[in-house]
């Protein structure tokens, strides 16, 4: 690898004009110069487009795209694809920001370990507070690095270390990752599925103990403003995609098997039965999501895909009520296990 290189960035951007601005200036202050960043507007209404383009049209480095788009994965794949020359690939949302010093950080890291992987913490700013709230400088050679060898313990919840779902928190060796893309039928939780896959083929990982990208609370971003029948689907979506690539595929190593059919029981769990009893108030959507979820558990049990022997007792104990129709006893069931 060159002495100098390139870090190529992809922002998928959807009607963010309050955020975007300092998006791509915490970009333009970055002490490590050789970046691009691939932008590509979705489909906005409102002016994050012009607001790129002014970007764009004062400095070279900002590649710029407009395309009506389904949802974040598509143009995440869309931007992939038209990365062709990198050495290293990091991901950022829109209206999140990063610490001035990142990318010189995740490098020296980088040639100190030779990370397939380098990983940064992450903190949830205010939606109002400036890059300016948590930019001191960093003494990067005195950073503290945890370096995790076997990532293939990552594919179980109890060999995961760091915040190691989301994928704008890292920098990615370009050459390990650059044929792996994201599911476009996941408009949610399409990280997680992201990253269990690259977690599959790299070979380590170096964690870097400090908050360097900052996830804005962002109250109309898609996690803000959760949408709960996409969401379901998309559980529903990624069990199935789940099982296909890595346990019909065989990609599960045979002494992680059984961990990992447990993961998938207690993740389909959380995402489906815990988040709708306790969060979804309006009686209409209860009852039109309900018999939906009822369905999709049934038919992953019968077909060997969802095991729910392998849950927590009181979860367990809350799915056979959830699927009685019991809805508000295994409301009060749940929450005895967190």
């Amino acid at each position: 690898m060159e002495k100098n290189p390139k870090i190529s960035v992809v922002i998928p951007a959807f009607n963010v004009e309050k955020y975007i601005g300092m998006c791509l200036d915490s970009l333009l202050a970055q002490s490590y110069a050789n970046w691009e960043a691939f932008i590509m507007d979705g489909g906005s209404a409102d002016s994050t487009y012009d607001i790129i383009k002014f970007y764009a049209d004062n400095d070279s480095r900002f590649h710029i795209f407009k395309d009506k788009t389904k949802n974040v994965t598509e143009t995440r794949n869309k931007l992939l694809d038209k990365i062709t020359d990198t050495d290293f690939l990091v991901f950022m949302d829109s209206d999140d920001f990063i610490h001035p010093q990142t990318f010189e950080a995740a490098l020296y890291i980088y040639n100190r370990t030779k990370a397939d992987i380098v990983e940064y913490k992450y903190f949830r700013p205010e939606a109002e507070d400036t890059p300016a709230d948590y930019v001191k400088p960093l003494t990067i050679d005195t950073l503290p690095v945890t370096m995790i060898k076997d990532l293939n313990t990552f594919l179980c919840r109890s060999g995961r270390q760091g915040q190691w779902s989301s994928c704008w928190n890292k920098l990615f060796n370009y050459s390990v990752i650059k044929d792996i893309r994201f599911n476009e039928n996941l408009s949610y939780e399409d990280d997680v599925f992201f990253n269990t896959i690259v977690n599959s083929v790299a070979k380590n990982k170096a964690i870097i103990q400090k908050e360097m990208y900052f996830w804005r609370k962002n109250p109309v971003s898609l996690t803000g403003n959760l949408n709960y029948p996409r969401y379901i689907q998309c559980a529903i979506t990624r069990m199935q995609a789940t099982w296909d690539y890595f346990v019909a595929g065989g990609r599960v190593p045979a002494d992680k098997k059984q961990e990992f059919l447990q993961d998938m029981a207690s993740d389909f769990y959380r995402m489906t039965i815990k988040k709708t009893i306790r969060h979804i108030k309006d009686k209409k959507l209860q009852k039109e999501l309900f018999p939906i979820i009822s369905n999709a558990w049934l038919n992953y049990i019968n077909n060997g895909i969802i095991k729910p022997d392998l849950l927590h007792i009181t979860d367990r104990m809350t799915l056979k009520l959830f699927l009685s129709g019991k809805y508000k006893t295994a409301k009060v069931l749940s929450y005895l296990h967190f």
